[in-house]
């Protein structure tokens, strides 16, 4: 998730008399003023104490961290908690600039807190990274290339639904109402209209029950060239199905008495592809 530098409100027992953390007008948290009276004498600073320059230094510093470090840093600064040179361990990572990953898992070690660090962060300033927030490559990165992706997802989403209903919704409901029409032409002696109507309902969805339904209407009805080519199709395009193949060849031997025909269908159509 991405950082402000927007001042926010939490609390923190004891600092400075309030319970909640005070930043300047620049968005910078505000530290107590550190005591310098333990200070050793002399030009150089004394063990874990700041000369003024080193104190704004930090404080210019650690205005450059996400704000969820600062206020890590912040906590474990005014809880006195910690030893000094645990404190100013701390303190140095931030003259130092260390790297904000890197302090952010010193911090959630001593604190046994989660301190999540911007990817986009690193090496950058908050005011740097405000700007790169504001940027077209950080755009494209976060928003625009996971919405594109976001919308490509949902188009192919959508023509797989669509694909869906009409393969396996509408197809074979069209079909199946074409079919139908058909076999009740049939059933009127409106052969060449019914096999117009089939043909129709062929191009929707193949349905081996109703060319089954049609071979045998036809038979019933002697048209037995028109019950031929439907044994026929159901043999092409349901692999030779057993039951055609016998159908087919009963129809020649008992109802046209054409034997050599119905044994060579018997043997092509059934033996040939069902030894058994």
């Amino acid at each position: 998730s991405d950082f402000k530098n927007e001042s926010t409100d939490f609390e923190i027992p004891g600092f400075s008399d309030t319970d909640t953390v005070k930043e300047d007008k620049n968005g910078r948290i505000k530290l107590p003023t550190p005591d310098f009276t333990g200070a050793a004498e002399g030009d150089r600073p004394g063990r874990n104490t700041l000369t003024d320059e080193q104190y704004k230094k930090f404080l210019s510093n650690l205005s450059d961290y996400p704000l969820n470090v600062r206020i890590a840093v912040e906590s474990l600064l005014v809880k006195n908690e910690f030893t000094d040179d645990a404190q100013f361990e701390v303190i140095g990572k931030v003259l130092n600039r260390v790297p904000s990953r890197q302090i952010a898992s010193h911090l959630e070690k001593m604190l046994d807190i989660s301190i999540p660090v911007p990817r986009d962060f690193e090496r950058r300033t908050a005011a740097e990274y405000d700007a790169y927030k504001a940027s077209l490559q950080y755009q494209l990165r976060n928003r625009i290339i996971p919405g594109v992706a976001v919308g490509a997802a949902a188009v192919l989403l959508a023509f797989g639904l669509f694909q869906f209903v009409k393969n396996f919704v509408y197809k074979p409901l069209r079909a199946n109402s074409l079919y139908k029409e058909g076999y009740e032409l049939l059933q009127a002696d409106a052969y060449p209209q019914s096999e117009l109507k089939f043909n129709d309902a062929a191009k929707y969805q193949l349905q081996k029950n109703w060319f089954y339904k049609y071979a045998r209407g036809y038979r019933a009805h002697k048209q037995y060239q028109r019950a031929e080519k439907m044994y026929r199709n159901i043999l092409y395009y349901f692999n030779h199905d057993k039951d055609a193949g016998i159908e087919y060849a009963r129809m020649e031997c008992d109802d046209l008495a054409n034997y050599e025909k119905a044994e060579e269908v018997a043997k092509r159509e059934v033996l040939d592809y069902h030894i058994n």
